[in-house]
């Protein structure tokens, strides 16, 4: 069996500190290569996971090519796919079964799709006339850009920042 060495961790962000909070030692393991087959998944992070790359990948389509909405559902499906690919060969993580059944996965999909369209300068979720000219990009805004803080031991990827706001979307159970 391999040996694991917990690296210090030089650096946090807000999804790290409420890891270390609840535990130091699943924190630390987060951290370390070759942890994964140790440390039981989480379906909430993987949606949040997801949805992040969804917005962060999102900014490269051309909706001359794509609708927004075909758009975020094939990067939603391949994001999730690869959450499903992991969760299948682990030997404990298996057990949460297909991600439509994962808590909050209807939510997370719902969202992503909504902030996409709140995002981008085309007509939210395909709704508008058929005769509405195509439009392409997205509002000018910051996209899952990465910010630090305290010398580099705060970290953070806010999912927009416009010049009158800092959306951070958070998945809860409720």
């Amino acid at each position: 069996m391999p040996t694991l060495e917990l690296p210090e961790i030089r650096a946090t962000s807000p999804t790290l500190a409420e890891t270390m909070r609840t535990c130091l030692l699943r924190a630390g393991l987060s951290k370390t290569s070759g942890s994964s087959k140790f440390v039981l998944g989480n379906p909430k992070a993987w949606l949040g996971t997801a949805y992040h790359k969804v917005l962060e990948k999102i900014v490269e389509i051309d909706l001359n090519q794509e609708s927004l909405d075909g758009a975020v559902e094939r990067l939603w499906d391949l994001a999730i796919a690869a959450h499903q690919q992991r969760a299948d060969v682990h030997v404990l993580d298996r057990r949460f079964g297909s991600p439509t059944t994962w808590l909050g996965y209807h939510v997370a999909r719902a969202s992503v799709l909504l902030r996409a369209a709140e995002l981008s300068d085309a007509p939210a979720l395909a709704v508008a006339p058929a005769k509405a000219e195509p439009r392409t990009g997205l509002a000018t805004t910051i996209r899952e850009q990465e910010f630090s803080a305290f010398g580099g031991r705060l970290l953070g990827r806010p999912d927009v920042i416009r010049a009158s706001e800092v959306v951070d979307c958070v998945f809860r159970r409720s």
